[in-house]
């Protein structure tokens, strides 16, 4: 049983060190079709898979379709939700997008 348990841990330490980075993959669209109307990534959406994903040991990695900026739709910017305000304070708060 100790031999067991022993590897059990060992298995879970390896397992937690090669922990792959998750890609979150927000869109770069800033307007809503020929309307004009801002849009963009939704901020929950975005922001609590990341901390479910981070509070789990995974690095995370913020991507999108051309590269570069990508705006946050302003109807989602709701900071009074913790896991939206943590990730727009990390990634976006400077400049309204990611």
């Amino acid at each position: 049983f100790a031999l067991l348990a022993a590897l059990l841990v060992t298995l879970a330490s390896v397992q937690a060190a090669e922990k792959k980075p998750i890609l979150l993959v927000l869109t770069n669209h800033g307007s809503l079709g020929k309307t004009g109307e801002a849009t963009g990534f939704f901020l929950g959406e975005a922001a609590h898979p990341w901390e479910i994903f981070e509070a789990a040991g995974y690095p995370v990695r913020l991507a999108s379709p051309v590269g570069g900026f990508a705006p946050v739709d302003p109807k989602s910017l709701d900071l009074n939700d913790p896991a939206s305000a943590a990730f727009w304070k990390k990634f976006g708060a400077e400049k309204d997008g990611v």
